[in-house]
């Protein structure tokens, strides 16, 4: 029964989340099990994303015209992160959610995404 408690021990120990991987010794590093990067949005995922979360907190329906708004106002951002749109997202929640302007919520994103800086370091493995 111990080797099935440091099993389990060591299989939580290393699949946690990990931003500053660089700076792992490479023998620590080979205990990851699993290495993923997840890279910023393109363009259309911002614009799939953003339907998703936000399509129902709109004064009006989503739209064609809405979905092109989205895309220009965020393709313009280098590093656009899922975390970015959730933060938003959980902030709208916090303050009660309601109806919101798509230039509104628009601009909470641009906020949130120059707030973290500039894409000085890639998030997760390479």
């Amino acid at each position: 029964m111990g080797s099935i408690c440091t099993k389990q021990r060591d299989l939580w120990c290393h699949s946690r989340p990990l931003n500053l991987w660089t700076d792992i010794d490479q023998a620590a590093l080979r205990r990851f099990i699993i290495k993923v990067q997840f890279g910023y949005l393109k363009r259309e995922q911002c614009v799939a994303l953003f339907t998703k979360l936000f399509a129902h907190v709109l004064t009006h329906p989503f739209s064609a015209a809405d979905a092109l708004e989205v895309g220009d106002a965020l393709g313009t951002l280098s590093n656009v992160a899922s975390g970015d749109l959730a933060a938003v997202a959980r902030r709208v929640a916090a303050l009660g959610g309601g109806a919101h302007s798509l230039q509104e919520l628009l601009a909470l994103l641009v906020e949130e995404v120059r707030a973290k800086g500039g894409p000085s370091r890639r998030v997760g493995f390479r």
